[in-house]
């Protein structure tokens, strides 16, 4: 599989969707969409997402339980990565939760990448 070039969609382009070749962009676009789907929402893919989106709706949220939630969805459906910290960077009045995720792609650079999430 190394080697192999890779398209696809990326959905969460701000014009909207967008085709890609770029690896590392696709691997990011991925790990969104893991975060972003509750468990059971696929069709056919009962196993896919997280459980992240319950988390922020419990009375008492621990932060180090979202994030143990996070990386475990990650290391279990996303193998072209390796998580290296996991941080929830602030809560504002719209109610969002912004994760910064800093992870080393398991692919032939193995670059470091720093992505961001929204929730």
């Amino acid at each position: 599989m190394k080697g192999d070039k890779f398209s696809g969609i990326v959905l969460y382009d701000k014009n909207g969707a967008a085709v890609s070749s770029n690896e590392a962009q696709l691997i990011a676009e991925n790990i969104k969409r893991i975060l972003t789907t509750r468990k059971g929402e696929r069709v056919g893919e009962p196993d896919f997402g997280s459980n992240v989106m319950s988390y922020l709706f419990m009375p008492q949220m621990y932060c180090s339980d979202l994030i143990a939630e996070i990386i475990s969805s990650i290391n279990s459906q996303e193998p072209r990565v390796t998580v290296n910290s996991c941080t929830l960077i602030s809560a504002n009045q719209n109610d969002e939760i912004n994760i910064k995720l800093d992870v080393t792609l398991n692919t032939e650079t193995e670059e470091n990448l720093t992505i961001g999430v929204t929730l």
